[in-house]
């Protein structure tokens, strides 16, 4: 430092390093194949050694390297493939790879960077060092090559910064970073990759930032504990990349996904990621129960691996306005939450939950949404509860177009569609089938409630709609498939509700009832198989229906539904208080019967019985005071007066 007297300071920078390049053919333009041995002096000769020369025309000389830029080859002349033997401990400040070098490997000894910015440069493919690093004030790795540090660096403890477009530096072999536990900064540039790929174990504590990626591979487990927030993709081919601490993968806006091929090992650690792909496991091997949630940038993802805790309990949860599928076997998890966007289980997937299911609940903004989408032959299996529609002004969905769902929900728990006050919760299902045989299937417990069954089969052991005033306008929608209902019926019906038949076929898991009205849009079956259907409410609208089954069906409403009236298989009762609508054509087919109460005189327009119309005349069973008498076709005392029909023959008495 010096002053020109005008009061200005002068700084001179001396350059004390000298730039040193490997040669292995002496004086020979070039630099040959990599080979020799670095030593503490290494020896110069016409085989090896280090000289001043950038060409390779200068026969190396017996050279200690200390502060020192020390190449492998250039650009202009390469350093054939091959590998330098290093012995004890040498000094450098740079090593730097040339690009027009093959693949070089430097191994054994130990490797003392130092000095102002110690620096490894690879423009070249790929190179491995397997000596061991020795450096306490940190690591620049620049270059678009691979460097692979496959050593035992005991000695490295500095901050480790890989330069934007800098390629990759990789822990390989059976190396690590400061003996397994590396408390250094790692910064990853932009475009740039620090991959773990070593079998041995390996702790990361100290921050990893930048705009980079994070691959690991190989068998080994890499323990994260630092709070991290590099931008890049979380890749894991192999191995365990394992959590210690929240925060340890980054999330959200400018964070990269997680893609699992090895394992991800939570690790007694919740943790949020944005998306999840890959064929792996995701596993909890700690005791404390954590939660995985999944979307945090609402990217679509799909993961064909595992979500299992196989020591702690494991929760996934849903969150964003993106979808995650699942197409794996063996999901085994305490609780699922779909709270935000879509969660499709799909292919072949297995899907087990010990705790429950929510579908739209808290931890996602006011007014968002979450669906539940079944398809091909997943499979769902929920042991707890399962809400749709779990806080105010949240609308849950569930679409199943196939596989299987079943809720084991105990009774006295809650399956519950439209779970709060202000929610909503919608079940369709249109292929596959769904079970709920243990409790009740609530629409609207204090919000709205739907269930469509459009196809595929749902058997549930019965239905409260609209529970309670709060409830909003709940509804049952039969468009196809079958819905089964078992003992316990379908019951309440605070208004507003609706219960529409409009085709498919409205089963029996066992004998139930319902006082409950429904509406007949269209065809529908109601099959007493399985068990006896009593219907106290008035059925009205423009269709009509299809007794089959060898069991009863029976009516005690004022009846006012304008379509056909088939019996096909059963009987279908008639008991005291019921009617039909006297424009109603009644057809009795194969082992149907009509059974009529004592106390019924009902009128219709048309009586057809196995696709032949009959006499307009009163009808009934042999213990009636019908006109037209069958036992087979008739029970009870009633009459069914037919209005439309032949004319029957008139009747001569001759004295």
């Amino acid at each position: 430092i010096s002053y020109d007297g005008n009061n200005d300071v002068i700084l001179t920078l001396v350059k004390t390093s000298t730039d040193y390049y490997w040669d292995n053919d002496g004086d020979t333009a070039g630099f040959g194949t990599a080979a020799g041995t670095w030593a503490v002096p290494t020896t110069g000769d016409a085989t090896q050694g280090w000289s001043t020369d950038s060409t390779g025309e200068t026969l190396p000389g017996n050279v200690t390297t200390t502060d020192d830029v020390l190449y492998f080859g250039t650009a202009a002349a390469g350093l054939g493939a091959g590998g330098v033997t290093v012995s004890g401990t040498v000094e450098a400040n740079r090593l730097n790879f040339g690009s027009a070098s093959g693949d070089i490997t430097l191994s054994g000894g130990i490797i003392a960077l130092g000095g102002d910015f110690p620096r490894i440069e690879v423009d070249n493919t790929s190179n491995t060092v397997s000596s061991a690093i020795s450096n306490t004030v940190g690591i620049l790795k620049k270059g678009s090559g691979t460097l692979t540090l496959s050593g035992d660096s005991s000695n490295y403890t500095g901050d480790t910064t890989i330069y934007a477009s800098g390629g990759t530096l990789q822990v390989g072999g059976a190396g690590q970073l400061e003996s397994g536990s590396y408390g250094g900064a790692i910064s990853i540039g932009s475009a740039s990759t620090f991959a773990y790929s070593s079998s041995a174990d390996q702790t990361l504590s100290g921050d990893i930032t930048g705009d980079g990626a994070l691959i690991k591979g190989s068998s080994g487990t890499l323990t994260l504990s630092g709070a991290n927030t590099y931008a890049g993709d979380t890749t894991i081919d192999a191995g365990s990349l394992k959590l210690s601490g929240g925060n340890a993968i980054p999330d959200g806006a400018g964070k990269g996904d997680v893609t699992v091929d090895g394992t991800l090992d939570l690790n007694g650690s919740s943790e949020t990621i944005n998306g999840l792909s890959g064929s792996g496991t995701v596993d909890n091997t700690s005791a404390t129960a954590v939660a995985l949630a999944v979307g945090k940038n609402s990217d679509t993802s799909s993961f064909s691996g595992s979500v299992a805790g196989s020591v702690g309990g494991l929760t996934l949860n849903k969150i964003g306005s993106g979808t995650l599928t699942l197409t794996g076997t063996g999901n085994s998890l305490a609780d699922v939450s779909a709270a935000g966007g879509n969660l499709v289980l799909a292919g072949n997937s297995t899907t087990t939950l010990s705790g429950s299911m929510n579908v739209a609940n808290n931890g996602i903004s006011s007014g968002s949404h979450g669906t539940l989408i079944v398809t091909n032959n997943a499979s769902l299996t929920v042991a707890g509860n399962f809400y749709m529609g779990n806080r105010s002004d949240k609308i849950g969905t569930a679409n199943q177009s196939g596989g299987t769902v079943t809720l084991n929900t105990s009774l006295g728990s809650g399956v519950r569609f439209g779970h709060w006050s202000g929610a909503e919760g919608n079940y369709t299902i249109s292929g596959g089938t769904l079970n709920v045989l243990n409790t009740t299937s609530i629409l609207g417990y204090n919000g709205t409630g739907t269930l469509n069954v459009n196809g595929g089969t749902a058997n549930l052991k019965g239905i409260q709609i609209s529970r309670s005033s709060s409830a909003g306008n709940c509804s049952i929608t039969l468009g196809g498939g079958a819905l089964n209902i078992g003992a316990i019926g379908i019951h309440d019906g605070t208004d507003p509700y609706s219960i529409n038949l409009n085709s498919g076929s409205l089963g029996a898991l066992a004998g139930w009832s319902s006082s409950l009205g429904m509406t007949l849009g269209g065809s529908v079956d109601i099959d007493t198989t399985w068990g006896n259907i009593g219907l106290s409410g008035d059925l009205t609208g423009a269709g009509g229906f299809t007794k089959i089954g060898t069991g009863t069906l029976t009516f005690s409403g004022s009846n006012a539904y304008d379509g056909e009236t088939i019996v096909s298989g059963g009987v279908l009762v008639l008991a005291a208080g019921a009617s039909l609508n006297t424009a109603n054509i009644v057809r009795i087919n194969g082992t149907g019967q009509m059974n009529l109460d004592g106390s019924i005189d009902q009128t219709v327009e048309e009586l057809w019985i196995d696709g032949v119309q009959q006499y307009r005349s009163s009808w009934g069973s042999t213990s009636s005071g019908a006109a037209r008498k069958s036992n087979t076709y008739f029970v009870g005392s009633g009459i069914l007066r037919v209005t439309s029909g032949p004319t029957p023959p008139t009747l001569f008495k001759f004295k």
